[in-house]
């Protein structure tokens, strides 16, 4: 490195150098120039003020112009030339600063890192482990980021336990799709339908925790959705499409379309909150082409319609029992899925891995008390993040 510097710096004084001289020879052309130009500007101050046909002052004006514009034009020419030996003095001048203030420093952290590593290095292969293993350690706390705020889905997991008595909603989901589409699963495609369903369907007031919770934990979500089942074209274009949908406007853009199909709009607009939430959500499916994401919608907007709601916030109690046993159906996983990670990640990817690891448990710690998680045996996050 010293050897490069010292001899970038010997490259950038010859080069300078060689544009110097050659701007002094410039310089002295142009005021060679310039006085020939005084001269001529002289002889024609002499002829302006001979001929009275020159007094309007219009040509004396342009001669005047022109002699302002050639001075400052010799100004920043020399100065742009000057750019790189003030640059230079200021490298120069940092170097010797830094080369001073690390040897007056006999406590340099570099220093000390290395002389310990060095000592390490005679210890034989056991110390260099133990200090690998710290210097890991420390990296890791400062992966960690802070804890991501997760507000509305504390507030919502507090408040709607998970029905696991009888059979969750989830189960029930699950069954209704056996019989629609033997083999197909409830995954993250059918969490980002479900809240926008809601967010098209139901009054934002109620359906607008279900968007921020969703939010808060989408990222973590996707990375299970990806993970826990056989990777497969159909699994990869759902996780695609999951992503995509939740990045994109809600389904607000599709109520013009509903509406005009309902007939008439004054009559779908004299209909209770109710009926026309129910109108809606059974119009989704009609005005949506026929693909992937349309057929999805279908069997989960059949499956809400399978119960006759009494009131809007029934219907909306409904979706959001769904939509909790969905999120602790996912959000178990995560300590399994995570440690299956690291485990099969190659050795370019650990770092990484575990970079992600460590910010993910961090960030669901909040909610070690609220889900059924599914651990690896014997462990808690808790323990997960100490260990």
């Amino acid at each position: 490195m010293t050897s490069i510097v010292v001899s970038q710096i010997i490259t950038v004084v010859i080069g300078g150098s060689a544009i110097a001289f050659r701007l002094f020879s410039l310089i002295g052309h142009w005021l060679g120039d310039i006085g020939m130009l005084r001269d001529g500007i002289e002889d024609a101050d002499a002829i302006i003020a001979y001929n009275p046909i020159f007094h309007g002052g219009c040509s004396f004006s342009l001669i005047a112009f022109g002699k302002g514009v050639l001075k400052v034009l010799v100004l920043t020419i020399s100065l742009f030339f000057s750019i790189p030996f003030l640059l230079l003095e200021g490298c120069i001048t940092e170097l010797v600063l830094k080369d001073d203030s690390c040897g007056n420093n006999p406590n340099n952290e570099d220093e000390d890192a290395m002389a310990e590593f060095k000592d390490l290095i005679h210890d034989g292969e056991m110390g260099l482990d133990e200090w690998t293993l710290r210097k890991g350690v420390d990296d890791m706390k400062g992966w960690i980021e802070r804890p991501k705020a997760l507000n509305q889905l504390i507030k919502l997991l507090s408040t709607t336990p998970p029905s696991y008595y009888g059979e969750s909603l989830v189960h029930q989901l699950k069954a209704h799709y056996d019989l629609v589409r033997p083999g197909h699963d409830v995954s993250l495609l059918t969490i980002v339908l479900l809240v926008r369903i809601a967010n098209i369907s139901i009054p934002s007031p109620l359906s607008g925790t279900l968007s921020s919770s969703l939010n808060e934990v989408f990222k973590i979500l996707h990375f299970i959705d990806k993970k826990i089942r056989a990777s497969s074209f159909e699994n990869k274009k759902k996780s695609v499409l999951a992503e995509t949908l939740w990045k994109r406007d809600s389904f607000n853009s599709l109520l013009p379309k509903i509406v005009k199909k309902f007939g008439n709009r004054g009559a779908f607009q004299n209909q209770s909150q109710l009926d026309q939430s129910t109108a809606i959500i059974r119009g989704l499916k009609e005005v949506l082409r026929r693909d992937y994401v349309r057929d999805e919608l279908a069997m989960l907007t059949d499956f809400i319609q399978l119960r006759a709601y009494v009131s809007i916030r029934e219907l909306h109690g409904y979706i959001e029992q769904l939509f909790v046993d969905m999120m602790n159906e996912f959000l178990a996983q995560l300590p399994n899925v995570l440690l299956k990670e690291i485990i099969e990640s190659n050795a370019e990817e650990c770092e990484r891995t575990v970079k992600f690891a460590s910010n993910a448990l961090c960030n669901m710690k909040n909610l070690e008390a609220l889900v059924q998680w599914s651990f690896p045996v014997g462990t808690t996050i808790t323990r997960l993040i100490s260990d």
